[in-house]
């Protein structure tokens, strides 16, 4: 029974396999000859950039520089699982840092996160550290500008506090003169 089965569906397969290739076969070659592929766009090449050192610069080398080290990030499996569990803790503590660099958090939360984004930046690759590095400076000049408006918020409240305190000596000296006046006036009255 089963020698009859098996030489049934082998007869079947070699008919398949012998008559002419239909139409509804060659659809997906001739779909997959209409597909367009994109290619990654160069912006520069390595011939062009051999020894460009990356920086924070918009040159067309340090932005195919990037674009070579994203490929390169995307291409390369990670084979050792102590580099994939560090490089998830540096992911992690990453994240969170940059979670803390938020611009609605205090700019005390602000600092704290600028430290630790230090520390994390120490462990990532030159072209993202720098990009990194870049976004730390955004940070810390917005950090500086949160207490430098704090500064002068405690200086108007300050200055605003003398005002009301000079109005109040304004005031009582306002009424000593008038009352001053007022004495001049009933002495300069009287016989």
């Amino acid at each position: 029974m089963k020698k009859d089965c098996l030489l049934s569906v082998a007869l079947v397969l070699a008919g398949c396999a012998s008559l002419p290739m239909s139409d509804t076969a060659s659809e997906p070659k001739s779909f997959i000859q209409n597909t367009i592929i994109v290619e990654p766009v160069r912006l520069a090449t390595s011939d062009s950039c051999p020894s460009a050192e990356l920086d924070v610069s918009d040159r067309l080398c340090n932005l195919w520089q990037w674009q070579t080290y994203l490929q390169n990030l995307y291409d390369e499996p990670i084979t050792d699982a102590r580099t994939a569990t560090t490089e998830s803790e540096v992911s992690l503590q990453l994240q969170q840092s940059l979670q803390k660099l938020h611009p609605e958090q205090p700019a005390n939360v602000q600092r704290v996160g600028l430290e630790e984004l230090n520390g994390v930046v120490k462990h990532l690759e030159a072209p993202v550290a720098d990009w990194f590095l870049l976004i730390m400076g955004q940070a810390q000049q917005r950090v500086d500008l949160m207490n430098q408006l704090s500064s002068l918020r405690e200086t108007i409240i300050t200055q605003e506090q003398s005002l009301e305190n000079l109005r109040a000596e304004l005031s009582t000296a306002e009424q000593k003169l008038d009352a001053l006046t007022e004495i001049e006036q009933q002495l300069g009255d009287a016989p």
